[in-house]
């Protein structure tokens, strides 16, 4: 890029998108890249919430080898 354009346009292009990323280019059961990934970041975040309130719930064991009454 930079053999073809000066560095002031080289710059300008790399950090100015053409908005060709708005275009919806593939599909599965009719949900887009964006839209599986915000369902699968959703159920991680789901099944992480729900670990830790498991984890969190359970109760505490005592000292090792100490007497409970």
């Amino acid at each position: 890029m930079l053999d073809r354009f000066p560095l002031t346009e080289s710059i300008r292009a790399m950090l100015l998108g053409t908005g060709n990323c708005a275009e919806v280019q593939w599909t599965f059961l009719t949900l887009s890249i964006p839209q599986w990934t915000l369902l699968w970041f959703l159920a991680y975040a789901v099944v992480g919430l729900t670990v830790l309130i498991a984890t969190l719930r359970q109760p505490t064991d005592p000292v090792p080898g100490a007497l409970t009454p």
